[in-house]
């Protein structure tokens, strides 16, 4: 995959085992950077262009930003979302009898509820399999000993549920140690997803980082640790 932004010149094929570290020193061209990638993922349009094979990819559906760790989720509407929608496809693909057994069983319940009820009632009979999901509260099991946990499962949850490649996260190395970097990015390298650190102020370096330096004049630096 390859990351564009043609007005700051920036072109980067994005490389597997390798995190990719975006410095814009300039906090106007930062502040731009950020506001443009958080608009193209969700699905605004933005100078950024995503592609594989010179075909253009949809950073909406590709991609999510991150703008504190300590805030990721992964009960979050847009996995949850996906995850009712996948859920529900596999009901009606693999569990379609037993599905109709259950709607038709609420389908007389609710007939013995209505008709013996002294209003004049109605109601939707066309019980789906995602308001069954969403009925028992379906959700990610969610329990963690510490941040870096919680932010690898929700890496995790993006890449199975949602299909996501690229995952930005502004000042990445702020919230993690070295050693909880490690692991991260080692989850990364695992399951073949693109991480981009967003920062203002050039971060220290570990192995498998890569830098893309923006400096105050707009030239472009590329180091590879």
């Amino acid at each position: 995959m390859k990351l564009v932004n043609p007005r700051l010149g920036l072109e980067v094929e994005l490389s597997e085992n390798q995190v990719l570290n975006i410095t814009v020193e300039s906090p106007v061209k930062f502040s731009e950077v950020v506001y443009h990638i958080c608009r193209q993922a969700g699905g605004e349009e933005g100078e950024f262009i995503l592609s594989d094979i010179e075909k253009e990819l949809s950073m909406e559906k590709r991609t999510v930003v991150v703008n504190n760790p300590l805030t990721v989720n992964c009960e979050e509407k847009r996995i949850l979302s996906q995850l009712y929608k996948n859920l529900s496809e596999k009901i009606l693909e693999d569990h379609f009898e037993e599905f109709a057994t259950v709607n038709q069983k609420v389908i007389q319940f609710m007939d013995k509820v209505t008709s013996s009820s002294e209003y004049n009632l109605t109601y939707d009979v066309d019980f789906q399999a995602a308001g069954l999901i969403k009925y028992c509260n379906v959700h990610m099991d969610s329990c963690y000993d510490n941040l870096t946990e919680k932010f690898i499962d929700y890496l995790r949850t993006m890449k199975q549920i949602c299909n996501v490649d690229i995952v930005f996260v502004l000042n990445l190395k702020q919230y993690f140690s070295t050693e909880d970097l490690r692991e991260i990015y080692k989850h990364c390298f695992y399951t073949k997803m693109y991480l981009i650190n967003l920062e203002g102020v050039k971060s220290d370096s570990i192995e498998s980082d890569r830098y893309i330096i923006i400096d105050k004049d707009l030239c472009v630096l590329d180091l590879v640790y």
